[in-house]
């Protein structure tokens, strides 16, 4: 017998895009008892982690999904310091950017060949759920990143290495206890893979977030037309939004531009220059700064971002909130070098959060139960 959830239509129910944001419940929320979503004191592991409360039997379930690849990296960065063998893959760097502020999260991916398994004990160590890795026939992706003086980045995959389609989850590797989550991040990889994973969500009645891959926009404004209107926030970086327009225009052009392919959300990841939120339903835009001024390693600051901007979608349901969380993730993950050094820095985002709002917190301190709305109320 497994645990009761809400309806997907009941769910979707809740969430329109022309509801009034400060009467909608949040996106992941089907009612107002969410046993499910956890502040970020309290920390659970992989090794304890407990169903939610009602529960007839011990079903690991999950509100929000990550779906995206695992990579080992070798790092070579502009000034010779070099990370081999490193953790990586936009599922993880995802991840990470949502746990940050929830538990109730588990990563989607293709466990490939060769993995090291003390990589992924790290990750259990810091409470990420493993339960989603699903072990495939094919070797690892293991590549180098070679970062050049201007800021620019290259991948150069090993020969022996799996490809990302090999390794990229499709919806038949989703374990049965997972199956029925409230919100899913599709994270960047080949675009039949993104569309399918798309529909097996939308059937679910999930929230859908989605980052494109940089190598799937150019020239395919046709099938983003189909794809987009399925989607809940769409979150392209400026290179990504600028392939798919044919151009640049501005970053409020952009994301008018691609709303009118379909995107009733649009977040623009503008790097340096922060973000910008789009809604479409009432023309509505919001931008924020990047949160850091000297960032050491900008590798995964993308993926962080979405992961924490779903959380802060699904924590408030309001997009300032969304945008202010994947900000703060995105600028812890730059803080220091590779995707590791966050696994070791528990309750951190709050005093991040507090310092990106102005520095007072209203007497909120952690760790303990934290919500953005909370902090930023009035400051926006």
């Amino acid at each position: 017998m497994r645990p009761s959830r809400p309806s997907p239509t009941a769910h979707r129910s809740s969430f329109s895009p022309t509801t009034s944001r400060s009467t909608r419940a949040p996106p992941c929320s089907a009612s107002t008892t969410r046993t499910g979503w956890r502040s970020i004191s309290a920390r659970s592991s992989a090794a304890t982690y407990r169903p939610r409360t009602g529960a007839a039997e011990e079903v690991a379930l999950a509100d929000l999904l990550i779906f995206g690849h695992l990579t080992i990296d070798d790092t070579v960065m502009p000034d010779g310091r070099t990370a081999m063998g490193s953790l990586g893959g936009n599922v993880v760097y995802a991840g990470i950017g949502a746990h940050l502020w929830i538990d109730d999260l588990v990563m989607v991916a293709r466990l490939g060949q060769g993995y090291p398994q003390h990589l992924l004990d790290r990750m259990a160590a810091a409470g990420l759920r493993l339960d989603g890795l699903v072990p495939s026939s094919h070797n690892a992706i293991r590549q180098w990143q070679l970062y050049d003086v201007e800021g620019g980045r290259r991948y150069v995959r090993l020969a022996s290495a799996g490809t990302y389609a090999d390794l990229s989850p499709r919806s038949a590797d989703v374990p049965d206890n997972l199956a029925h989550p409230r919100a899913c991040h599709v994270a960047p990889m080949p675009l039949d893979i993104q569309a399918e994973l798309v529909d097996w969500a939308r059937k679910r009645g999930a929230t859908v977030t989605l980052d494109p891959h940089v190598d799937s926009v150019a020239g395919q404004a046709a099938v983003w037309r189909e794809l987009l209107p399925h989607v809940d926030a769409f979150l392209p970086s400026r290179e990504e939004a600028q392939e798919l327009l044919g151009e640049w225009p501005g970053a409020e052009a952009a994301a008018r531009g691609l709303a009118g392919l379909g995107a009733a959300i649009v977040c623009l990841k503008l790097g340096s220059e922060g973000s910008l939120v789009y809604r479409a339903a009432d023309d509505w835009l919001w931008r924020a700064d990047s949160g850091v001024s000297n960032p050491v390693d900008t590798t995964g600051c993308g993926d962080a971002f979405c992961g924490g901007f779903l959380a802060g979608w699904c924590e408030s349901g309001d997009l300032r909130t969304a945008v202010l969380y994947g900000t703060v993730s995105a600028s812890f993950v730059a803080s220091g070098f590779g995707a590791e050094h966050c696994l070791l820095r528990d309750h951190a985002a709050t005093s991040w959060l507090i310092r990106l709002c102005g520095g007072d917190a209203g007497g909120i301190g952690a760790p303990g139960p934290f919500r953005c709305d909370r902090v930023c109320a009035g400051r926006l």
